[in-house]
């Protein structure tokens, strides 16, 4: 860059950065955030482009990228999923698939092992109403618990 002033010409240094990192890449990354920033610079577009296609704010969007998100809207996954010409599985990461259909995971898992609801909640570090609430999909299971006790 230069400009003209009263002294003469000044310019300024230049730097060039990678405006699609994504595209250095030869496979996606294996988290959803990194998944997602991954599918949509590879596509192309901007946040402000993908929010606009999911009905969302970009603000919104912004924060799907981000490393601290857990759970995702599964209909907004499905819809990125297809954007990006992708299956859900593909776009997912495990611990949202598990949310999915966690109750009856969890019931199975501890049916399987021939515990109680009592019994598995202590097995797992929780409260039995937790639990409860956990099998009946009330409330979703933390990412923590989740890679300690169902990954």
């Amino acid at each position: 860059m230069a400009r003209h002033t009263s002294r003469g010409i000044e310019s300024a240094p230049m730097f060039l950065l990678s405006v699609n990192p994504a595209q250095n890449l030869t496979t996606p990354p294996e988290n959803l955030p990194d998944k997602l920033k991954y599918y949509r610079q590879k596509a192309g577009l901007t946040q402000k482009e993908v929010a606009d296609k999911l009905g969302i704010d970009r603000n919104t969007y912004s924060r799907y990228e981000l490393p601290t998100r857990e759970r995702y809207p599964e209909e907004k996954l499905k819809a990125l999923a297809e954007l990006y010409g992708l299956t859900q599985n593909e776009l997912s990461d495990g611990y949202n698939e598990f949310l999915k259909n966690q109750g009856n995971i969890i019931s199975e898992k501890r049916r399987g092992l021939g515990l109680t609801q009592k019994e598995f909640a202590k097995r797992v570090g929780t409260k039995l109403a937790n639990l409860k609430r956990w099998e009946r999909d009330e409330v979703a299971v933390s990412r923590e618990i989740w890679e300690k006790c169902f990954k």
